[in-house]
């Protein structure tokens, strides 16, 4: 059980990272940096 909520959560983190990674991308290429 243990096992699965850490996979569960690193899952997630790497959601977040590609949706943070994208929102960087966007935001470069609409010029706002």
């Amino acid at each position: 059980m243990c096992q699965n909520k850490w996979y569960f959560s690193l899952s997630i983190s790497k959601f977040v990272t590609r949706i943070f990674f994208c929102v960087l991308v966007c935001a470069h290429k609409s010029g706002v940096f």
